[in-house]
């Protein structure tokens, strides 16, 4: 089929939520039931889990679930622990720099390039080179920095 055909089959649908006309997605137009809005979304959630619920009455419930996640906490105590304080530190502590050189290395043209002009595609050392770009461009932009707070001011002419 093909695409113009399946645009002129799209009609507008009535939220099954807020009750409003909206034009489903060209890919699940035959299924989609609810508009984007976000509290359509949430309480297309919230049917769907229901309806799984009805369907898996008993999941992850009775005495051998709990007994297995009993002793899985038993074995890993500070589970709960690590794990806010790893999303905490990560949220609060990142510095910058570490954002910046993530971002170039996930940029596939500057990797590409690299790898390119240093003959090697390997991940660790295309990343090392990346970092050492990085670190060097830094130094750069810090000693123009400081070149640039101790020249003097261009006088004017009076």
């Amino acid at each position: 089929m093909f695409w113009w055909r399946v645009i002129q089959k799209i009609q507008k649908r009535v939220c099954r939520h807020c009750k409003h006309p909206f034009l489903p997605n060209r890919r699940n137009w035959t299924r989609q039931r609810f508009c984007r809005k976000p509290e359509c979304r949430k309480a297309r959630k919230s049917k769907s889990h229901q309806c799984w619920l009805a369907k898996n009455p008993n999941h992850y419930k009775g005495s051998e679930n709990v007994e297995r996640v009993n002793q899985w906490r038993h074995k890993h105590p500070d589970w709960a622990k690590k794990s806010k304080t790893r999303s905490k530190t990560r949220s609060k502590a990142t510095p910058l720099r570490d954002l910046l050189q993530d971002s170039v290395t996930l940029n596939a043209l500057i990797t590409g390039l690299v790898a390119d002009l240093y003959g090697s595609a390997l991940q660790d050392s295309v990343e090392k080179k990346i970092r050492a770009l990085i670190m060097k461009g830094m130094k750069i932009q810090l000693a123009m920095a400081g070149l640039e707070k101790k020249r003097r001011p261009l006088s004017t002419p009076a």
